[in-house]
């Protein structure tokens, strides 16, 4: 995940969903780790 979101911090739906297929996660956890991610990333 880290590496994908280095390539692309704001995926769209589409990409998301291809994500969480590839590394096995529901796609809404997907989507909350990207979130949360980029929160990580505005508090440092």
């Amino acid at each position: 995940l880290d590496a994908y979101f280095d390539m692309n911090p704001r995926p769209d739906h589409d990409r998301m969903a291809e994500i969480a297929e590839l590394v096995g996660l529901d796609r809404d956890v997907v989507r909350v780790w990207f979130c949360n991610r980029r929160q990580k990333l505005r508090k440092e």
